[in-house]
């Protein structure tokens, strides 16, 4: 198909209903909590597994993306106060999120800039797993979360989702404790509390040029950060009814989010253990090329801020 993005002239309205579920963006978090844990992963796997399959061969060489270093990010959050900011639907209220969600960070080749992947996501809301996969392509799964309320209270961290550990015509889906973090230790110490976006400038700057990430695409993160944006690459897709194994539509769109309010951040000054349940219906291990199912990570951090995510730009469509 051509490999340009094709608008028709006159799209069709948005058929609303009772029960959709569907908040028009953009959108405003409030009072977001965010717990980050920094794991060395596998350029090659990332490129084999998620790059390729899910990104540049649908899009025919049209977009290229490639891993921008050997590390990926779990977090586990809480969206407290999550909102339309469109107008009519900023007028129907707010719900809260927990989100657990995996980041992969890319290099957009075509366009040479930053981006964000993510292969896994999970969370606690129908509406919000609605409006993430249908509005963007957030591939967004229902799960239950355990998250603390704060960094002092940070003991552990649990996602369990409908799974299946093995494929076999007799296997049945069960829910299973997917990711388990567990803090190593009893102090709540922290250590270079962050409480602007300078300070993690310089934090991530020094963490990050220790795990191979090079000078150019360090500079184009710390300028992403200095402006309090960042930007999110999806693969949006709908099955076909009618023909098994196909799309009826394919799309890659991005979608950028700016921090309106950065409160506060810091490091969390302990060692933490990740556990990851090998089920074949959730390869993350070998998607990610993560050095086993028990994991150390390189560093854990705490956020606390504000966000806005605009609307999303298609930059190809078959």
């Amino acid at each position: 198909m051509n490999a340009a993005v094709r608008q028709p002239a006159v799209k069709s309205d948005y058929v609303e209903y009772g029960g959709s579920q569907m908040l028009w963006q953009p959108y405003l978090a409030n009072e977001v909590t965010l717990f980050g844990f920094i794991l060395k992963a596998d350029a090659g796997s990332i490129r084999r597994q998620l790059c390729d399959p899910r990104l540049n061969n649908p899009s025919q060489g049209a977009n290229r993306f490639e891993p921008a270093g050997s590390f990926i990010v779990l977090s586990f959050s809480t969206l407290h106060r999550l909102s339309s900011a469109a107008p009519g639907d900023n007028s129907k209220g707010w719900f809260t999120e927990r989100e657990c969600a995996i980041w992969v960070p890319m290099i957009d080749c075509r366009r040479e800039r930053l981006c964000w992947f993510h292969p896994y996501m999970f969370v606690d809301n129908s509406y919000a797993m609605a409006v993430g996969r249908e509005v963007y392509g957030y591939p967004k799964s229902f799960a239950e979360l355990a998250i603390p309320d704060e960094p002092a209270g940070a003991r552990s961290f649990t996602l369990r989702t409908l799974a299946v550990p093995r494929y076999d015509p007799d296997a049945q889906a069960f829910p299973v404790e997917l990711i388990r973090v567990d803090r190593n230790s009893n102090a709540t110490a922290m250590r270079n509390r962050w409480d602007n976006t300078r300070t993690v400038l310089k934090e991530l700057g020094t963490l990050f040029s220790r795990h191979g990430l090079d000078v150019h695409l360090m500079a184009r993160m710390m300028e992403d950060l200095v402006h309090r944006r960042s930007r999110s690459v999806f693969l949006k897709q709908f099955p076909d009814a009618a023909f098994p194994g196909k799309a009826c539509y394919q799309s890659i769109v991005e979608a950028q989010t700016v921090i309106t309010e950065f409160r506060e951040g810091e490091w969390l000054d302990d060692s933490f253990d990740i556990r990851i349940t090998r089920c074949d219906s959730h390869p993350m291990a070998a998607d990610l090329g993560l050095a086993g199912d028990r994991i150390a990570p390189v560093a854990a951090f705490f956020a606390d801020f504000d966000f806005a995510l605009g609307n999303g730009v298609e930059i190809w469509r078959d």
